[in-house]
Formats: C-alpha cells, sequence, structure tokens
C-alpha cells in the first residue's frame, strides 16, 4: 500500500499489529532491489498473517512531509512499527535486512 499524507500514514501504522514502512525513491537503484524482494516477502505471507502485517511504501519525492516527519536522510530506509510504536530502522540496502524483518515480524 502506497501512502502520501501524515493522516493516510497513522492509519495504516496503526490499522494492523506489524507494519513495516518502505521510504524509498523512483530513481534510487538499491530500493528498486529491496522493493522487489519485499514485494516477494509479501507474497510469501499467509492470509492469517496479512490480517495483521501492513507493507507500507513512502515515495520521499513525492511525500516529502513524511520523509521530513521520520527525518529520512539516506534510501532506502526501512522502519518496523509493532503496535503503532517504531520499533526498528534499517538504513541502506542488505540482504540481512530481509531477515531481520522475518525474525521481527515473526515471518
Amino acid at each position: 500500500m502506497e501512502v502520501n499524507t501524515i493522516e493516510e500514514f497513522n492509519n495504516a501504522v496503526s490499522s494492523k499489529k506489524f507494519a513495516l514502512i518502505d521510504f524509498y525513491a523512483d530513481w534510487c537503484g538499491p530500493c528498486k532491489k529491496l522493493g522487489k524482494e519485499l514485494h516477494d516477502l509479501e507474497g510469501k505471507i499467509n492470509d492469517l498473517e496479512k490480517q495483521n502485517f501492513n507493507l507500507i511504501k513512502v515515495n520521499v519525492d513525492s511525500s516529502q512531509e513524511l520523509a521530513e516527519l521520520y527525518k529520512i536522510s539516506s534510501l532506502p530506509t526501512l522502519k518496523l512499527f509493532i503496535d503503532g510504536q517504531e520499533v526498528q530502522e534499517l538504513v541502506g540496502y542488505s540482504s540481512t535486512h530481509i531477515k531481520t524483518i522475518k525474525t521481527k515480524f515473526n515471518l
């Protein structure tokens, strides 16, 4: 799900137990690679897990207000939320990020 406003962001983060926010830009090569891996991961999540998990994408070029609010200075940046609270930030592209996400969200 792509969000563009603070209100959309807050609703998306609070609507599920787990939320993973992908701050990205269309021109960012590592963002594209990570985005594909996140899409593949999302496809592997079963229906029960989907009831508790949101993958939220924020394009920093079209959502500058969100990028500023969350102090995004490097791309890609992932933010992990549990019960509406940020619990971890992962900056840059690394294959270990997907492992971290799976562990954090029990996927």
